[in-house]
């Protein structure tokens, strides 16, 4: 009986892919130009990358912010106008009734004014104030100021 003896040769063989599969290994979790020449992905970002992104965020923040405040704004500033016609509407339908005017408060009382952000005399960041003559003229006015500075009048028409 012959016993097969193990060739040198197919022990080597099997130590250098041994040796190829460890040094693929390494080159994978560093970056090596050779693999990324062959077009394997790695596997994270660098930090460059990160500051890249970071700084792409940061420009596409710092100039929208400014124009949601501005459109913000001329919401409020729609939303005051809106509300000056409600209280017109509201005024004219209570002195057709009573014969005379009142102040917001009271219209809001009386359901004349549906919307109930009145009850305070603010909304939407404005303050309305309403001013009525005394019997026999009867007349009426609204104002309607910013609530942070009520001291610069801005003037809306109904």
């Amino acid at each position: 009986m012959t016993t097969a003896i193990p060739s040198k040769t197919g022990l080597c063989n099997d130590t250098a892919r041994v040796r190829r599969e460890v040094e693929t290994a390494r080159r994978r979790r560093s970056g090596d130009p050779a693999r990324e020449a062959r077009g394997e992905a790695r596997a994270g970002l660098t930090l460059l990358e990160i500051l890249i992104v970071v700084a792409i965020i940061a420009a596409v923040l710092a100039i929208s912010i400014p124009m949601i405040l501005q459109s913000k704004a001329v919401a409020n500033e729609a939303s005051a106008m809106h509300s000056l016609r409600a209280i017109f509407s509201a005024e004219q339908q209570y002195h057709c009734i009573n014969k005379q005017y009142t102040d917001v408060q009271t219209l809001v009382g009386q359901k004349y004014l549906g919307d109930q952000a009145f009850a305070n005399g603010y909304k939407s960041g404005y303050r309305f104030i309403t001013e009525v003559s005394d019997p026999p003229w009867h007349w009426y006015s609204c104002y309607v100021g910013r609530c942070q500075d009520f001291s610069t009048k801005q003037e809306f028409a109904v």
